[in-house]
């Protein structure tokens, strides 16, 4: 048997996947509602556990905001009263409150992320890392047609040199997701010293980090 039949016959795998499925379209159905007279330059996902199908009693809900506007070409209070809407829905779901106080709870600018590819502001303003999440692990909440522009520009970067080149190697992407998981075990490696986290959740972090 193969490893992908094994997952698919695996009875518990299954009941989350379903379970994901169905939280995830009583998330998308909240957003909807709430951001239904948004302005459309924005476009909102979800990661993590409940856009990979394997969401559990106590998953959280990571949300990422991506805007065809610059900072200057959109107001500050445009930018709050879209997250406060999004920190509504967190709530009436009864989602745990985002983690570190809210701390990447953000408006990104995409076009600024294009240009901001292999500069110090890829890592410093978190660029890096919403890019590698939208890309490998993402699924849409609001304005699902922007979502599906960005997410195509995004895969175009990786492959602007791929013109008529038969030995083409999409090494630029190999690369990024290579340093996005050195990334994620530098940075949960802090996590194994620290006492105020739950014991289950250092040993997973913790194996994660040593495969």
């Amino acid at each position: 048997m193969t490893y992908s039949e094994c997952l698919e016959n695996h009875a518990k795998l299954q009941q989350r996947v379903a379970n994901s499925e169905l939280k995830l379209e009583s998330v998308c159905e909240a957003v909807s509602e709430r951001l239904v007279k948004k302005p459309r330059h924005y476009s909102v996902f979800c990661c993590g556990s409940l856009s990979r199908g394997d969401f559990g009693k106590t998953s959280d809900l990571d949300i990422f905001v991506f805007s065809e506007k610059s900072e200057d070409e959109r107001t500050r209070l445009s930018d709050i009263e879209l997250l406060y809407e999004l920190i509504s829905v967190n709530k009436e779901l009864n989602f745990p409150e985002f983690s570190n106080d809210g701390m990447f709870l953000e408006t990104l600018s995409f076009p600024e992320m294009k240009k901001s590819i292999g500069c110090p502001k890829d890592d410093e303003k978190n660029l890096f890392t919403s890019r590698m999440l939208v890309l490998l692990e993402s699924k849409p909440l609001f304005n699902d047609a922007l979502y599906d522009f960005q997410m195509n520009e995004i895969v175009g970067w990786y492959f602007r040199d791929d013109v008529d080149r038969s030995s083409f190697k999409p090494l630029f992407l190999l690369n990024d997701i290579l340093r996005f998981w050195r990334t994620l075990c530098l940075n949960y490696e802090i996590v194994r010293n620290d006492m105020t986290k739950p014991f289950r959740k250092k040993i997973l972090i913790s194996n994660s980090a040593e495969c």
